[in-house]
């Protein structure tokens, strides 16, 4: 019986492969990323915003893994190295929840399928991080802040290759809705070393304890309380509390730029009629624009920039809102949404922050009659697309009388008018 024939009597064993092989094979089953899921337009917002949080399922179980105890080892060893499932965890309280649930959903960050009593035995995690807001309690009690966390809280599990991305959107998204979010906020980042039963005990080395903390270095440079503990080299620990502590203040012309760019991001999008991408491009000038106010960093950057950076920062934000507010109400227009009333109403928001950007930057700033009129003309228009006549008829009165020269206000007004009469018409047959 030759080669050939003994081959083809024989069974395939698994363990035959070399295990470069088995381990490559194990990687693809059980560290392949899964497929990003593509929301129809009907359940994105204008700005793309999917409506429903990223779920996934991982083959945490297989029947690969339960072959035999080697397999097991190494698949095991595959899969905790590949993944490496990190556990975020937050109170419900303080807006924490919304904040964490709101980044989620708008970066479709993928959130591991997994049960509460999943979450409280499996001894995979690489890391936990916590998130805690408003608590008067000392920065070393992390141990405890963990064991309060009450069902009802943020508790769920991303991989590590998304812990870069989830750090810069918790930073950009937490600043932005929050004032001094990087001074009230308490993080505690715990390192565990799952590895010690493993094929690679010494996986949880220096160098990786590094790779993992470096979306920290990177995005919360600036925040007062970000505890490190557990699994944790001293000198890597103290390394990061280092750069943690160095706010690389921005100067104000930097600041200023960073706005401008995406605001002019945003204007370029809107003349292609490229709503959704433009919204997102105002909304992340909107942002950054909050974010120079509401950092710990505020007072020192103000004073460096003095009123005319103040003033010009202010007059920014104004801008920003107005435009987003044009874009949504131009979206609505030319799609002929059937709810408009829902689609209009963040329109109504953004002019709203518009008219407080005064207050929000503590400067004496004030609009111009011309930019209260495209003011008052958005907001006319808002509640035109709503429905609402009476109420855009005092607005869109408002707005002529501050530009009576206006020809694309008077029409706007024209239009508002003979709506509020034919409806005054109709009242009158009901009588």
């Amino acid at each position: 019986m030759d080669y050939e024939q003994q081959s083809l009597q024989q069974p395939f064993r698994f363990l035959d492969l070399p295990l470069e092989v088995r381990n490559a094979i194990y990687n693809v089953i059980l560290c392949t990323p899964p497929p990003r899921v593509l929301w129809p337009l009907e359940q994105q917002d204008i700005v793309g915003f999917p409506k429903e949080l990223c779920y996934v399922c991982h083959p945490f179980e297989t029947q690969l893994l339960r072959v035999n105890r080697q397999i097991h080892s190494e698949a095991k060893d595959v899969m905790l190295r590949g993944n490496q499932f990190i556990r975020i965890r937050g109170r419900h309280a303080y807006g924490v929840a919304e904040i964490v649930h709101s980044i989620m959903q708008w970066r479709q960050l993928p959130i591991l399928a997994t049960t509460a009593s999943f979450r409280a035995s499996f001894k995979g995690f690489v890391m936990t991080h916590v998130i805690d807001w408003g608590r008067d309690v000392e920065a070393s009690d992390a141990a405890q802040a963990v064991h309060d966390a009450r069902d009802g809280d943020v508790d769920f599990v991303i991989l590590r290759r998304d812990l870069d991305v989830f750090c810069e959107t918790l930073t950009f998204v937490g600043v932005s809705c929050f004032e001094e979010f990087d001074t009230c906020s308490r993080h505690f980042v715990e390192i565990h070393n799952p590895f010690d039963d493993t094929l690679s005990p010494g996986f949880m080395s220096e160098v990786n304890q590094e790779r993992l903390l470096q979306p920290y270095r990177d995005h919360f440079r600036g925040f007062k309380s970000v505890v490190l503990h557990g699994h944790v080299a001293s000198n890597v620990a103290e390394a990061v509390r280092k750069d943690l502590a160095d706010e690389q203040l921005a100067n104000p012309d930097e600041a200023l730029a960073g706005i401008q760019t995406a605001k002019d991001l945003g204007n370029t999008f809107f003349r292609r009629r490229e709503f959704p991408k433009a919204a997102a491009a105002y909304w992340i000038a909107f942002s950054k624009a909050r974010i120079v106010r509401y950092r710990n960093s505020w007072a020192k950057l103000s004073t460096q920039g003095g009123a005319s950076f103040v003033h010009a920062l202010a007059e920014l934000h104004y801008q920003v809102c107005l435009n987003s507010a044009q874009n949504i109400l131009t979206f609505i227009r030319e799609t002929s949404d059937p709810n408009p009333r829902e689609k209009a109403l963040p329109a109504i928001r953004y002019i709203g922050r518009a008219e407080g950007s005064s207050a929000l930057f503590v400067t004496d700033w004030r609009p111009t009659l011309a930019q209260m009129a495209k003011a008052n003309f958005r907001m006319a228009s808002t509640h035109r697309a709503m429905g609402d006549i009476r109420a855009a008829k005092v607005f869109i009165d408002r707005a002529r009388l501050q530009a009576p020269g206006d020809q694309i206000i008077r029409r706007e007004a024209e239009e508002i008018d003979a709506e509020a009469r034919a409806q005054a018409g109709l009242g009158r047959l009901l009588h």
